[in-house]
Formats: structure tokens, sequence, C-alpha cells
């Protein structure tokens, strides 16, 4: 068990310090970058960032640097609930960011640029933040109760680890993993599905009109008055270029993001709804590899958005240069 442990820390220091380096690039690129800046929705992108770097900081402070032991106690392990509860935030925003890639794609684009404004966001992006921050409360409020109620959590020793005492509640901690990661996944993949299904569609009837428009013909009645409407609105007859530009950038962002969420959470998630029906498969060493496998998501976030975002990808490529030169100088 302590061997495990020490690999668990080990490696949660690497990927920690990763997680820092990688969202900090993330928020001073939009910082700098007034591109990214434009599209209100991208402020949620920024405060996935945000909290996947609080995360990282947890991670780098609670076990990273507590291999050799853990110097904080019990208070300093109830602290550890509201930082470690930032990881819940960003499955959350997640959400957040597939509802407005459906309204994106479900509405005009003028309409949809109204709904969505710069305050709406911010307002959304509130209600994520204060929704993870009281499951850090619920956490808190059973700490005691837990210690009374189940001996494996009255046993925990704050001098030598912080262990959740709720979290040891067979209950609760199922309740925990499905809630923060299983109803989270599940929720981005309808949304996404949905997602894409209709911009399938959009892009359908865009070839549609522009082959009518070439052939001289003219589109079907429904399609006039559709288009009409999305003129009336202040949007321009969507072409190829507009559809690229609004709609398949945002997607592939949303994709890349929610494949990296599925392949951190499903694996945790599927071990333990399998563990809560077959208890005697619960395995601590599988449990800490799964943990580590979920704990990916905050490292591969900035990845994915460097990949999929030019603006960073200028900023990386701007920042990898100068220290380039700086070696040089050297």
């Amino acid at each position: 068990m302590a061997d495990i442990i020490y690999i668990y820390g080990v490696a949660t220091l690497l990927m920690s310090i990763l997680t820092i380096l990688g969202n900090a690039m993330i928020i001073f690129a939009f910082q700098q970058g007034r591109s990214l800046r434009l599209r209100p929705s991208n402020l949620l992108i920024l405060a996935v960032s945000i909290s996947d770097l609080i995360y990282g900081i947890h991670l780098f402070v609670y076990f990273g640097i507590t291999i050799s032991g853990y110097p904080y106690g019990e208070i300093g392990c109830m602290i550890s609930v509201f930082t470690e509860y930032t990881y819940n935030i960003s499955n959350i925003l997640l959400v957040a960011l597939s509802l407005d890639r459906l309204l994106l794609v479900s509405l005009s684009y003028s309409k949809y640029t109204k709904w969505q404004s710069k305050s709406r966001i911010k307002l959304q992006i509130s209600i994520c933040y204060a929704i993870g921050m009281a499951t850090s409360i619920v956490e808190v409020s059973l700490w005691n109760y837990a210690k009374r109620v189940n001996t494996i959590a009255a046993s925990i020793d704050f001098d030598l680890y912080c262990l959740y005492p709720a979290g040891r509640m067979k209950s609760y901690g199922l309740l925990v993993a499905i809630g923060y990661f299983c109803v989270p996944v599940v929720v981005v993949a309808i949304l996404c599905s949905v997602f894409f299904a209709l911009l399938r569609l959009r892009i359908k009837k865009t070839g549609q009109i522009g082959c009518s428009t070439i052939s001289g013909t003219q589109p079907n009645e429904q399609s006039t008055t559709s288009t009409q409407g999305d003129v009336q609105d202040g949007d321009d007859n969507e072409n190829r270029s507009a559809i690229r530009k609004r709609y398949l950038k945002p997607a592939v962002t949303l994709a890349a993001l929610v494949t990296a969420m599925s392949l951190s959470s499903l694996p945790y998630c599927t071990y333990t709804i399998v563990v809560a029906v077959r208890p005697e498969l619960n395995n601590f060493e599988v449990i800490y590899v799964m943990l580590l496998i979920a704990q990916l998501n905050p490292h591969l976030d900035p990845v994915f958005y460097g990949a999929t975002q030019r603006s960073i990808q200028k900023y990386y490529k701007k920042k990898v240069v100068k220290l380039l030169q700086l070696f040089n100088l050297n």
C-alpha cells in the first residue's frame, strides 16, 4: 500500500506541474490575445483554465509535496476540500460550454449573439462556480457526522494523510463518483450528439441552398423563408466560409474537450459503478490508477486548446522562440 501511495504522489507531482504550467499559459494567452476575447463564449474556456489551474495547485500542495508525509493536519485537509472540488467546476463548465454550442447551432447567428452576451456568459460561469463550491460545503458539513457513523472515517490519522471522512461512507462515495464524474460526462455526451446532428443538418441545408443558387433555380419556399428570416435578424446568407468560421471551429474545440473529459473520467466512473455492484472487485491499487487517469483531464485541456485555437498556437510559438533565443544568448 505504501508503494502505490508513493508512486501516486510522484505521478501527481509531475502532472500538477504540467497542469499549472499549461493552464497558466492559456490564461496569459487570453490576457494578451485580443482575438480570443472577442467571442464571449471563449470566457467559458478561460473559466475552465482557471479552475484547472486551481486544481493543479491543489494537487501540487496537498499531494505532490506530501510524498514523505502530510504536514497540514485536519484543518488543512478541510481546506483541501475547497480546492479539490474545482475539478467538479471544470466538468460543470463543460456542460455549460456544450449548452452554448447547442444554442449556437440551433439559433440564427444574430439571435445567438444577442442571447449569449458577455454578461450572461459571466452569469453562467458564476453559477457553475457556485454549484462546484456548494459540493465542497456539503462535504465539510458531513465531516464530523461521517466520523461518528463510520469506523473507517473515525480512524483517519490527519497527521499522516488527508482523507475526506464523508468519502469513506459507501453510499456517499458512490454518489460523489456518479454525480461528479458520470453525470457530467453523460450530459455532455447527449448535448454534443444533438449539437453535431444539428450542425450536420445546417451544413447540408447550406449546401442545398448553394447548389440551387449556382444552378439558377430558387430554393424551396421553406428554405427561402428561413434564410430571409436570418437576414432580417442581421445575418448574412450562410455560405461555406460562414459555416466554417461560425460553427466548425467551435465544434472542433468542443469535440477535443469532450474527448479529453471522456478519456479521463469514464474509466474511474465505470470502475466505481462496477465496484458498487461487485464489492469484491474493490482494489486500492486500481483505484489509485483510475484517479491518476481522472487527473489527466486538467493536463490535457491546455494541450487540446493549443491544438484547436490558432491564436493560442501563435502565443505558444512566440514564447518558445523567446525561450530558445534566451538559451542562445547564454
